[in-house]
């Protein structure tokens, strides 16, 4: 036997607003450090790519900007992931909340082993 809940329109309009408040004040951090991720890999492939057409002797300001993104990229990667993947959770649920809660149907829909066997207890 399962029970299947369905969240009022009001409640989803409440779940939304609070789920977009929560990402703007979360993207305040978020954002600057998928900008500055963003600025610095290209800044490294346009570097290694004039080194590679170009050559690196004499070029030192080249090697320097290589240098600093490559160390600013390698360093920066896990906040990266991080933004990222906290972008993702929040993109994710606001469609789930749009969707009209189908995501807290098939959660309440799927029962626990152990509430199986009180549920077959009791029929």
């Amino acid at each position: 036997m399962t029970m299947e809940l369905k969240q009022t329109e009001a409640w989803q309009r409440h779940q939304m607003a609070t789920t977009e408040r929560m990402q703007a004040e979360v993207g305040r951090y978020t954002q600057p450090v998928m900008r500055a991720m963003g600025v610095c890999s290209l800044a490294y492939l346009a570097s290694w790519g004039l080194m590679w057409v170009f050559g690196a002797e004499g070029r030192a300001p080249v090697v320097a900007v290589a240098g600093l993104s490559g160390v600013v990229v390698v360093l920066g990667a896990p906040a990266f992931a991080l933004a990222v993947g906290v972008e993702g959770y929040f993109r994710r649920r606001m469609r789930g909340v749009q969707c009209g809660g189908k995501e807290t149907t098939r959660r309440m829909a799927t029962q626990h082993p152990e509430q199986k066997k009180i549920g077959r207890s009791h029929s």
